[in-house]
């Protein structure tokens, strides 16, 4: 049997309404007169830097010029010279010190006009995005299915998007497994290509039970594995080992850290779930179950 499916991309029936759009627009907008804002303190800062540093090599160079205009005697101008000069070097000291905290201030202000140009940019590409889903209401994307099930038995439509398209998307946990090395088998013996291999799908295992158990319901709950090596496993961290107890100090400035103690917390939860002979695994999906779909990052 043929049938005809009419499919849109995304969540199927889903309408983005004007409002969504308007919102949308808004915030991108917004985030680019931050960066507007943003670039004025940055390029205000820089100058603002300059001139500190102009006018301290200014006073330095005067008070370089007084000391050696002065007489190298005891007498009063001299002295008066001499104590002059002394005055402006200690004055362009303080200008050094101020030109730096002024560079220092501009090269945040820089970093701060980078992360919100990154900022406009996603707020940008949502919107238009979401400007494109508008434009969807009415028109049809056609697929054909060729079915060996009557229509009565299975439709079209959800044989399309509960059977091919998680067929598609099975196409991204392959994908998934190549981004943690799967994809280079370099040795010579294939026993050892092999190993290799073995490696890489346990590695890949251990990070789906993470995002199946540790990641639950936290911003990276549809993670691919990728992002949760880059974000959780690749920081730096300070090992302490002590008689008792083995430390692990994270730096502070980890952007990470609240998710990380989550992620912990979570790992605990399910420790203590499994000590008591409870399974928490699920049982896998068969043909013509809804999968959790996983988010391309």
């Amino acid at each position: 049997m043929v049938v005809k499916v009419e499919h849109l991309p995304g969540p199927t029936g889903d309408s983005v309404s004007a409002l969504a759009v308007a919102a949308a627009e808004k915030s991108a907008v917004q985030a680019a007169q931050h960066v507007a804002e943003a670039q004025s303190g940055a390029a205000s800062a820089t100058a603002t830097a300059v001139e500190q540093q102009q006018r301290a090599q200014r006073l330095a160079s005067l008070a370089e010029t007084m000391a050696a205009a002065a007489p190298r005697d005891r007498s009063e101008r001299a002295k008066s010279l001499r104590a002059n000069a002394k005055s402006i070097r200690k004055q362009a000291q303080r200008m050094e010190v101020l030109a730096r905290k002024e560079r220092r201030a501009a090269v945040k202000a820089e970093k701060r006009v980078e992360k919100l140009q990154t900022q406009a940019a996603t707020a940008r590409t949502a919107a238009d995005w979401l400007f494109e889903q508008a434009g969807w209401e009415g028109k049809s994307n056609v697929r054909f299915v060729v079915l060996s099930r009557t229509a009565q038995e299975l439709d079209g439509r959800t044989a399309y998007e509960e059977g091919y398209c998680p067929r598609g998307d099975a196409e991204n946990r392959i994908k998934e497994q190549k981004y943690l090395f799967a994809g280079s088998l370099p040795c010579e013996a294939m026993r050892a290509n092999q190993i290799r291999l073995y490696q890489c799908s346990f590695a890949y295992v251990l990070c789906m039970l993470l995002r199946r158990f540790g990641l639950a319901e936290t911003e990276l709950s549809q993670a691919q594995c990728p992002t949760i090596r880059t974000r959780l496993f690749k920081i730096g961290a300070l090992i302490q080992v002590t008689t008792r107890r083995v430390w692990t100090h994270l730096s502070s400035s980890y952007p990470y850290r609240e998710l990380f103690g989550q992620v912990l917390s979570n790992l605990r939860r399910a420790a203590e779930t499994f000590s008591r002979g409870v399974p928490g695994i699920p049982d896998p999906g068969f043909a013509g179950d809804a999968p959790p779909r996983l988010a391309d990052t």
